[in-house]
């Protein structure tokens, strides 16, 4: 039998070898994973330029204290490669940090289909600011960036896609899926295949509803019956926005429809009716050729100062009274 070696230190100072070992084997492993831990946080090289690039994080703290300057300056040097990589992060807060340095970029167009990949997202939070982004990077300026940026189509259609697809998404929050309908008004330029929500005309939201009438074009086909049964809609908003889209598509010279008039006629002067809605309905009472509609122009035209004032003005050329 092999003779047990005795410690020759006093016995509270003595330890068994396996204990000695394993914390031999454990302080390496902090060593390495400090040692990780500080590569990590090493920002990368540019194999290019040789120089060092921003990290991430960086954009993240310049995200947090509203720096718009710094976020331009950040984003313009993490590129449009680690932008779209860093909207694949399992971090929402840099993905957050990602969808506003990708709003800073030149030719941020080309990033279309990477945020759609985020709008996507499960997280609502996320699906809504990405939303936001997709709305700005299609918005009026948008058919010359992509030309010029040469992104192809079935990008651009992806994108418009997922934005619809947001706002259709029954589970998400209200705000989320208002947050989608105002992108997809704000892309309608681009992405011009807006028919498709005509179904949210018939969402049991209201405020849903009210967005999405004053998103849809009244004309297209898929809309049209539905825009208009909108006008006896029990939600006062919800009919005075779609009495405002009928107004606002209505061609010149075509006379007006005798149910969008007498709901114009009722709602323009009704006091839960937005002003911005009012305005839009004025074009209708304009489009008649009815003296009360004529004398109701003329009584807003010397109603209080604001927008349908002006408008009623306008629309019987002159100037308010």
């Amino acid at each position: 039998m092999a003779r047990r070696e005795e410690c020759a230190y006093p016995k509270d100072h003595c330890a068994p070898a396996s204990f000695v070992v394993v914390s031999i084997v454990v302080t390496i492993l902090a060593l390495a994973l400090a040692a990780g831990s500080r590569a990590a946080a090493k920002p990368p090289v540019n194999r290019r330029t040789g120089l060092m690039e921003p990290l991430l994080t960086d954009l993240v703290s310049a995200v947090s204290r509203s720096d718009r300057a710094a976020v331009e300056r950040l984003s313009a040097r993490i590129g449009a490669a680690r932008l779209a990589g860093a909207l694949r992060s399992s971090d929402a807060e840099i993905v957050s940090a990602a969808l506003e340095g990708v709003t800073a970029l030149p030719g941020a167009v080309r990033l279309a289909e990477a945020v759609a990949d985020v709008v996507e997202s499960k997280d609502p939070a996320l699906a809504g600011r990405a939303a936001r982004v997709v709305g700005r990077l299609l918005d009026g300026a948008a058919p010359a960036e992509i030309e010029s940026w040469g992104v192809p189509r079935d990008a651009v259609d992806r994108a418009c896609g997922s934005m619809r697809r947001l706002a259709a998404r029954v589970e998400a929050p209200t705000a989320v899926r208002l947050q989608a309908l105002d992108a997809v008004a704000e892309s309608s330029g681009v992405c011009t295949a807006t028919g498709e929500l005509a179904p949210l005309l018939r969402d049991p939201d209201p405020a849903v509803r009210r967005a999405a009438a004053l998103t849809l074009t009244p004309s297209a086909r898929a809309a049209a019956t539905a825009v208009r049964d909108l006008l006896q809609d029990p939600a006062a908003d919800v009919a005075s926005a779609a009495s405002a889209a009928v107004c606002r598509a209505l061609p010149a010279g075509v006379p007006v429809e005798p149910t969008a008039l007498d709901s114009a006629r009722r709602l323009v002067v009704a006091a839960t009716t937005p002003p911005e809605d009012a305005v839009e309905m004025l074009g209708c009472l304009a489009a008649s050729n009815a003296p009360a509609d004529k004398k109701l122009l003329e009584d807003l035209r010397r109603g209080p100062a604001g927008p349908i004032r002006d408008r009623a003005a306008e629309l019987l050329g002159g100037r308010s009274q």
